[in-house]
């Protein structure tokens, strides 16, 4: 744990709600932080390697009144995942949503090019860490039968998944085929935990405009993305943060086992490469 920070301005209690948001560190991480600390929450927050960002959100929240702490694990090393876990109940005494937003994203990686080493980090992260953490979640959920606040009934699982789960980008095999594997862990554990309370959801974003997304493209071809988006502008974290937020609500409490797409409407039409793709990517189709 790099640090936590309790409020001393707002009484803090073990009724409030405590939700982990992993890959925290990153754009649509500290969105989604924000988004959930506006909601009533106290956040964990998880981050792999960025420390400095990690700690710059944790004072800007804790700014703004609200209890956050900070955990430093690696979610490709096995075990990682119930230890967040168990130190998150540690800090907070309790856990009420889980956020699975952490990700690797390697880029273009066309599979020739790839080995069983690269791909195992990459379903170790974006597959088997989501499951285990929700493993671990909910041997505590089950166990301890905890009491819903009155705002803030049951408990919640959101997976962040991708477009690319949904629609084929050469060069993006083994990423697609994780995204893929994530949205089919969300609809079978919204049936097998739905009867204990426990909603999983899914939120599925397009192109937004987060700093490693933004490096990876250059002005040119967001704005020819842009253009191939009905809406007719790139997706923002806030985008995603706010349906998140919703799922968490009480205007979520119905919704269970869906993956909600926020792309602005661009897979409701065909894509082609030159609008879409990194340079160099399309040479390996």
């Amino acid at each position: 744990m790099l640090f936590s920070s309790r409020n001393r301005k707002r009484p803090m209690c073990c009724e409030q709600p405590v939700a982990l948001v992993t890959g925290a560190s990153g754009g649509l991480g500290q969105a989604i932080c924000r988004g959930l600390a506006e909601s009533g929450y106290r956040i964990a927050i998880h981050y792999a390697h960025d420390a400095d960002s990690a700690k710059r959100l944790a004072q800007e929240l804790q700014r703004d009144d609200v209890e956050t702490s900070c955990f430093e694990w690696d979610l490709s090393v096995t075990g990682s995942a119930e230890q967040l876990i168990h130190q998150t109940l540690d800090t907070f005494g309790r856990l009420d949503v889980l956020v699975n937003n952490a990700a690797w994203d390697p880029g273009a990686n066309p599979l020739l090019q790839t080995d069983e080493a690269f791909i195992d980090r990459l379903m170790a992260i974006n597959v088997r860490a989501p499951l285990m953490l929700v493993r671990a979640a909910c041997a505590h959920w089950l166990e301890n039968h905890e009491s819903p606040t009155q705002s803030h009934t049951g408990k919640t699982v959101i997976n962040i998944s991708s477009i690319q789960a949904r629609f084929s980008l050469a060069g993006h095999s083994a990423y697609a085929a994780s995204k893929g594997a994530l949205d089919a862990m969300t609809r079978q554990l919204a049936v097998e935990l739905g009867p204990y309370g426990i909603r999983v959801n899914g939120v599925s974003p397009g192109f937004v405009e987060i700093p490693r997304t933004v490096a990876m493209r250059s002005q040119e071809q967001r704005d020819r993305i842009a253009d191939r988006i009905p809406l007719g502008r790139l997706g923002q974290p806030e985008d995603v943060s706010r349906i998140v937020a919703m799922l968490c609500s009480d205007a979520g409490q119905y919704i269970n086992g869906q993956v909600i797409v926020v792309d602005g409407g661009s897979t409701c039409q065909l894509p082609t490469h030159e609008h879409i793709c990194p340079k160099g990517i399309a040479q390996h189709a």
